[in-house]
């Protein structure tokens, strides 16, 4: 029975790599010989942004509007990794969306070096009243994130974010940009106008509205699907989501980990071109 069930694990172990060997291959091969996709990744902490951004871009012709993209299952090699993305949507520029985990340790997980990279990010201010006004219905599911989940804990979240992407080495000379929540909300059709110039595409005028995708529905757990977003359009944030309570506020001011994350955000060279 011992050597019966190790015989099996041996076969599907043989399986598993012959499979992502097949994949590895036709990656290395459509990404040499058959006309080539541009990938995009946009890296963020979640509830900043990324679902608004990915439906404005979809509003090029040349650019997909893929759900939120899981990394899991793809073998860690950029041939497959190219594949995987490949096969997903037949547009030239390909969006990938993957916010970081509540626990951002091997954030994010790709393995590609010819990437283009958008970090959108969202000042603490504004993003921890979404954080928990959004959470509130998972309480009986995700309740590290609302109930037990301390100010402290969501800065440190906040803060491992965009370190694991601003200090991986493996996307260390990989063209980038930064958008912020704020600028996006405040000029979306200049901002969307520099980031289609950035990602190539064919479409050269900004745009402030966006369709409802056409293969799937916004939902919660991947992309967001709060009542902003099915507007269609941008919805400015009201007073009251502005306000940050007096506690979360020293804690930023006394935070030299996030002063200092925030002024390498603000303070980027690609950022400043972006919005100059």
């Amino acid at each position: 029975m011992v050597a019966t069930n190790l015989l099996k694990r041996v076969f599907r172990k043989l399986a598993y790599e012959i499979m992502y060997a097949g994949t590895t291959v036709s990656g290395f091969w459509l990404y040499y010989f058959v006309k080539r996709r541009t990938i995009v990744f946009i890296g963020s902490a979640q509830r900043v942004g990324s679902t608004l951004l990915k439906a404005l871009l979809a509003e090029a012709p040349d650019v997909s509007h893929l759900p939120e993209v899981s990394f899991k299952d793809v073998r860690l090699n950029p041939y497959n990794f190219y594949y995987y993305c490949y096969k997903m949507s037949p547009k030239r520029i390909i969006i990938l969306k993957k916010p970081a985990s509540i626990f951002p340790e091997k954030y994010p997980r790709i393995d590609f070096p010819f990437i283009k990279l958008i970090i959108v990010y969202r000042h603490p201010r504004t993003w921890h009243r979404s954080m928990r006004d959004v959470f509130k219905p998972w309480e009986s599911n995700l309740p590290i994130v609302d109930s037990t989940m301390t100010d402290q804990d969501m800065l440190n979240y906040w803060c491992k974010s965009y370190e694991a992407l601003l200090d991986n080495p493996k996307l260390n000379g990989i063209p980038r940009i930064f958008v912020s929540y704020e600028e996006l909300i405040a000029k979306p059709v200049k901002t969307t106008r520099r980031v289609f110039a950035f990602i190539g595409s064919e479409r050269l005028d900004g745009c402030d509205t966006y369709h409802h995708p056409e293969n799937f529905e916004w939902a919660w757990g991947s992309d967001d699907a709060g009542e902003k977003i099915k507007q269609l359009r941008i919805v400015p944030p009201g007073k009251e989501e502005t306000v940050a309570g007096a506690a979360w506020e020293n804690l930023l001011a006394q935070n030299a980990r996030f002063t200092a994350l925030w002024g390498r955000l603000e303070g980027a060279e690609d950022h400043m071109r972006l919005f100059a």
